[in-house]
């Protein structure tokens, strides 16, 4: 059974390759026609296109808001972010997340040291100083 699903996995990540390297070739010879036809190539961005500081905050809050207590220790949710596809560094997501903590009218805050949750959770009542929201999370981790 292990080596089928092995075997399966394999599969998909050269399909991925495949594909990854076909939407390549699709992208330069759209270009291409783009130029040969006169008109202009719009500019990429420097991240292939995409505006990842303005994704990171969206899927921060989804991780929260999909949790069963509306709050994650930093490890979660780092991991939880990256499985929604995001492929930035664990200091990008993190870098966000306290971003939005020191936000004027914040959507997520910091419980304490390493825990984030989402305010609607957890009212405007909980302070940096309340230990309680880390010692919850504190106690899911174990």
């Amino acid at each position: 059974m292990s080596t089928a699903i092995d075997e399966i996995k394999a599969q998909i990540a050269t399909k991925e390759a495949e594909m990854s390297r076909i939407d390549d070739e699709l992208n330069v010879l759209r270009k291409a026609l783009t130029i040969l036809s006169g008109r202009r190539v719009a500019p990429e961005t420097s991240n292939g296109g995409t505006h990842a500081e303005h994704k990171i905050p969206e899927l921060i809050k989804t991780v929260l808001r999909d949790s069963k207590t509306g709050m994650l220790s930093t490890d979660e949710l780092v991991s939880q972010v990256k499985a929604k596809g995001s492929h930035s560094t664990r200091q990008t997501i993190l870098g966000s997340a306290y971003r939005m903590a020191k936000d004027p009218n914040p959507e997520v805050k910091s419980l304490g040291k390493g825990v984030f949750a989402l305010n609607q959770f957890h009212g405007s009542t909980a302070s940096l100083e309340d230990n309680s929201g880390v010692e919850q999370a504190n106690s899911m981790n174990q």
